[in-house]
């Protein structure tokens, strides 16, 4: 399927108070809303602004006439400029087989593509993720998940990480995944099965690029310690995962390995043949492991339901802790590339007091393997944040 965005089908229970007749209209074009604002601590200037900041800002509608139609529209207004997020169309003429044709989320990566984000333990994606996906691009997909066999399997054929009004170059990128899903990560499971879960699987594109930023190290507040290498030609990347799932308890393991080809132009003269350098290769490798400590264990796609209170009494919500470790080795294979790197820990509390608003707290720790250009004498640091999160037909909470 063209993946579900930071959506869902249902309409969320913070609907609820609304007249009859408007909720009836909101089941065929809902509009979505998130916002989030940080108070942010970095461990020095040239690394970030200390302060508040504004995270995102969505705006969205999604429009489901029917079961086998949906029509999904985001836009982003963090930035120098509104920038279309998503923008794509869904078709399900089986129960098994979606096709979807438009702007949105690739297969790499099941915490990117399944999990919205706003329904994450932390407030923002790893960055080994950060640093191999490709966010989104423009093209057309089939995805097959029955429900007889526990097996799903994506084929996509886009325009790759380049820009969303063409492709670099006249040949298309091309993605496939390919999981075996288990327990609660199978939509086939039994209701008793659901109680434990595993997604096990990889993922791989191949595309076709020109002159165009490889694969950076970014920390996880968006600091860039390590600057890419200009590719050119061929691009690969591939991606291994297995998320598992035992009750309130979601163990998340993801790796990636990048091949990015280069060349450059010796003469000054377009129509000749530009000279090979040797490629480049980068990989990573992330673990999450998250616990929900109040409310109900997550189901993919959602975050923890809310704990029951007696009568409809408010119990605290729900509650999630989080620990991550990534590795990161970029740039290596080139005798002319400089390698770098890191290795990162953070730790995570998100906290939904209800179903439409997230409290976050979060640090980092990061050593560089070598020293960001803006800061020469330093290899380790750290961040923290408090996030405040406020969404609406997000479908945050499943139940």
């Amino acid at each position: 399927m063209a993946p579900p965005p930071d959506v869902e089908t249902t309409v969320s229970t913070e609907t609820s108070l609304l007249p009859a007749w408007l909720l009836d209209g909101l089941r065929v074009i809902r509009p979505t809303l998130l916002g989030e604002i940080d108070g942010r601590l970095y461990a020095r200037e040239p690394e970030g602004e200390s302060g508040f900041a504004l995270a995102r800002f969505r705006f969205g509608l999604v429009f489901e006439p029917t079961e086998w139609l949906r029509a999904v529209a985001t836009a982003e207004w963090v930035g120098e400029h509104a920038a279309l997020l998503d923008g794509y169309v869904i078709l399900r003429p089986f129960e098994w087989l979606e096709v979807g044709v438009g702007y949105a989320k690739t297969p790499l990566f099941p915490s990117f593509r399944l999990e919205p984000v706003h329904t994450l333990p932390f407030p923002d994606r790893a960055p080994v993720v950060t640093a191999f996906r490709v966010q989104r691009d423009a093209g057309a997909e089939v995805r097959i998940a029955p429900r007889e066999a526990p097996v799903e399997a994506i084929v996509r054929v886009g325009n790759g990480s380049g820009s969303i009004l063409g492709n670099d170059t006249p040949i298309p990128a091309g993605y496939a995944s390919a999981d075996l899903v288990l327990g609660r990560a199978w939509s086939g499971a039994s209701a008793s099965d659901r109680g434990w879960g595993l997604r096990l699987g990889a993922a791989g594109m191949i595309e076709s690029v020109r002159d165009r930023n490889g694969v950076a190290g970014t920390a996880p507040l968006g600091f860039v310690y390590y600057r890419p290498t200009i590719v050119s030609g061929e691009r690969l990347v591939g991606e291994a995962h297995a998320i598992t799932y035992l009750d309130t308890v979601r163990l998340t393991f993801e790796g990636a390995l990048a091949q990015e080809s280069r060349s450059r132009d010796d003469d000054g003269n377009p129509s000749t043949p530009r000279v090979a350098l040797d490629p480049i290769r980068s990989s990573g490798l992330t673990a999450e492991l998250a616990w929900v400590a109040l409310g109900g264990a997550r189901a993919p796609g959602f975050a923890p339901t809310l704990a029951p209170g007696s009568s409809g009494a408010w119990a605290g919500g729900a509650l999630e802790v989080a620990v991550r470790f990534d590795a990161l080795w970029l740039g290596w294979g080139a005798a002319d590339v400089t390698e770098g790197g890191a290795l990162a820990g953070g730790a995570s509390v998100r906290w939904w007091p209800v179903d439409f608003v997230t409290v976050t707290l979060a640090g980092h720790v990061t050593r560089y393997a070598t020293p960001p250009i803006e800061t020469p004498q330093e290899i380790w640091s750290w961040d923290a944040l408090l996030r405040l999160g406020v969404f609406w037909g997000l479908g945050a909470v499943n139940g």
